[in-house]
């Protein structure tokens, strides 16, 4: 006698590896997004009395991008302009928030008198983004505070502004570290060449900053454009170089190419105090 389904069902869920255990399961479900009453928060940005909007800003500021209809009030306070303490609180409340809007408020920001103030401010328009905060971060590398000047180099780089690389060039030489890995992350094989002609005139260790988002970018370079620029590191052959190729070569993708993998692996040995 032939069992029925209902039996070969149950002896199957007991079976690792069986039908029951390949049915599909219920994706899980995201439990839903918290919302946050922004009501109260807006009630505080317009008090008269300054205690209770400095308040309102910490509030709006932890809730984060759920706080974006609050930008407007926001920004109408650093338009206004305040305490040095309340326009930081406000700047930072716009960055947590990372309205794209608010990049026009900010920018002005960058030459505040007070450091903490401009600092906040180009730490806040990396996350609002959009052609103002570029031109905001050109503005900031031609400014007297070396941490806005990073900042802005930084900056461009992450927002891929690659129309900036002659700023980043004049930074670069004005002793800009930061600008290094922006060019890295931005150059076309021609400015990537030019980049690599700075070797020897600027520290070693800043130039590796923007030969590593050379080397090994998502969309990678063209390799004859890569194989130039270890040749260009092969030159230089210092005890540096040696160290650093062979760096890259341990962390070279076994999809990379081997092209270039053939150039580095080659370069090695020709360094004085390299791998044989």
């Amino acid at each position: 006698m032939r069992p029925c389904s209902s039996l070969l069902l149950a002896i199957a869920t007991l079976l690792p590896g069986t039908w029951a255990s390949a049915q599909p399961k219920d994706k899980p479900t995201k439990p839903p997004a918290a919302t946050v009453d922004l009501k109260p928060i807006q009630e505080k940005l317009k008090s008269a009395d300054p205690q209770t909007v400095a308040q309102g800003l910490v509030d709006a500021k932890a809730a984060g991008a759920a706080g974006a209809p609050l930008a407007p009030s926001i920004e109408e306070i650093l338009k206004k302009g305040a305490t040095p303490p309340v326009d930081k609180a406000a700047i930072e409340a716009l960055g947590a928030m990372a309205t794209p809007s608010s990049s026009s408020v900010l920018r002005p920001y960058i030459r505040h008198r007070t450091p903490d103030v401009r600092r906040a401010a180009v730490r806040a328009l990396g996350n609002t983004k959009g052609p103002e905060a570029i031109a905001a971060f050109k503005e900031g590398l031609r400014t007297e505070d070396g941490q806005v000047r990073g900042f802005s180099a930084t900056g461009l780089g992450n927002l891929g502004a690659a129309d900036a690389i002659p700023d980043l060039f004049l930074a670069l030489d004005r002793s800009v570290t930061e600008a290094a890995a922006a060019i890295g992350q931005l150059c076309a094989p021609d400015d990537c060449e030019k980049f690599a002609g700075r070797l020897g005139r600027i520290g070693f260790d800043v130039m590796t900053s923007g030969f590593d988002p050379i080397l090994f970018r998502q969309k990678p370079l063209p390799e004859e454009a890569l194989i130039k620029i270890v040749g260009r590191l092969r030159e230089l052959g210092t005890p540096e170089v040696s160290k650093y190729l062979t760096d890259v070569q341990s962390r070279w993708p076994a999809n990379g190419s081997k092209k270039v993998k053939q150039a580095i692996d080659s370069a090695i040995p020709s360094i004085p105090g390299g791998a044989k």
